[in-house]
């Protein structure tokens, strides 16, 4: 299983904030689900207001596909993700 983080920045490519309800979208986005955190980010020399989602994914295409509905959604010139291996499981 891998762990992925997407960082996205809360400012869109045209300058504009993301609206808080596409936010709340792209929590629904992940439907086995995924953690949010408050951020600042810094891109091109200035900060703004970001956030990391962070997910349980089976490997690189679906991580690159969810990257790229994350860019589109939220009107992104990029959208920086990472991934590493990760042991564990879910208690019930």
């Amino acid at each position: 299983m891998m762990r992925t983080r997407y960082y996205l920045g809360l400012t869109d490519k045209d300058g504009q904030p993301v609206p808080e309800a596409t936010v709340a979208d792209i929590g629904r986005r992940f439907h086995s689900g995924c953690t949010l955190y408050q951020a600042t980010g810094w891109w091109e020399g200035n900060t703004e207001p970001s956030v990391v989602i962070e997910t349980l994914t089976e490997g690189r295409p679906e991580a690159e596909r969810l990257a790229g509905e994350l860019q589109e959604l939220a009107n992104q010139t990029s959208v920086l993700w990472t991934q590493e291996w990760v042991r564990g499981g879910f208690t019930s």
